[in-house]
């Protein structure tokens, strides 16, 4: 089983989000305040995947030129698997 959409980056027990039956996890940033949060957690578990963007409710940082280029670059992170 793969869990496809959640926000590890929020959570208080890492070991029972990441649970043993899960075959990947797929962490979610929102915004540009958890985008660093959410690779490195996808950094530090084999399992874990990152999908990168802005939610709609922080629509307004679409249009900063720093928050779209982070955006950019985390394009070429290898555990970046969506935007």
């Amino acid at each position: 089983m793969i869990d496809t959409h959640c926000h590890l980056d929020r959570c208080g027990d890492l070991a029972l989000a990441r649970d043993h039956d899960l075959a990947a996890v797929i962490t979610v940033s929102t915004d540009h305040a958890r985008l660093a949060p959410v690779l490195r957690l996808a950094t530090e578990d084999e399992r874990t995947f990152a999908v990168v963007g802005i939610h709609p409710n922080e629509a307004a940082e679409a249009s900063d030129p720093e928050v779209v280029a982070a955006i950019e670059a985390a394009l070429d992170h290898p555990r970046v698997v969506g935007v």
